[in-house]
């Protein structure tokens, strides 16, 4: 099953031409991931511009990144709120560049997918594909956007479950003005105590 993954991930990375410098400057560099709860536990090498992976202990890891399952997945899929899940649900001992480095492999690899259709299928079909996955690509960002808007807007608006950001901007200016006046009361009643002294 490892192979299979390692066989997976090089594929992938090969598709794209300038990921070969990119990993080519993490030679050497190990990555021990620890799939929390279940007790398995993987090496990932950089060797000779690729990527090897094995169960077996391949040397003193560069970092060690621990997570259960799906968060590791969710952290490989997930681009926006990457930091909260380090610092929820992901730990990383050692080189946490390492491991955003590795991440950023993936992230970054620009793979020219009409290009490849077109050596298959030729250059007007894969046009006309690559067209369509941009526009479909398009409509489902957008209705993304759409969704969490209206999703927002409902819960704020209409169902008054979340406050709106003017009123959370405006809860924590009152707590930022209660503290200080808490620092002024507190900077006086010490004066007075050392004064009474």
């Amino acid at each position: 099953m490892i192979s299979l993954i390692e066989a997976a991930l090089n594929k992938y990375l090969a598709l794209d031409p300038e990921s070969k410098n990119k990993i080519s400057d993490l030679q050497g560099k190990i990555l021990k991931i620890k799939l929390a709860n279940t007790g398995l536990v993987a090496w990932l090498t950089i060797e000779k511009a690729t990527i090897k992976l094995s169960t077996e202990e391949s040397g003193t890891p560069d970092a060690v990144i621990t997570g259960a399952p799906l968060s590791l997945l969710h952290l490989l899929l997930a681009k926006e709120n990457r930091r909260a899940l380090f610092n929820q649900n992901v730990v990383i001992e050692g080189d946490a560049q390492l491991a955003q480095s590795i991440l950023a492999l993936f992230e970054e690899c620009d793979i020219d997918w009409e290009e490849l259709l077109a050596k298959q299928v030729g250059d007007i079909p894969a046009h006309h594909v690559g067209q369509w996955f941009g526009s479909f690509n398009r409509f489902t960002e957008q209705f993304r956007k759409n969704m969490r808007s209206n999703t927002s807007e409902y819960l704020q608006e209409e169902s008054k479950i979340l406050p709106v950001k003017e009123e959370m901007h405006d809860f924590f200016m009152e707590i930022d003005r209660l503290r200080l006046d808490v620092d002024r009361v507190d900077m006086r009643l010490t004066q007075l105590i050392e004064s009474a002294t």
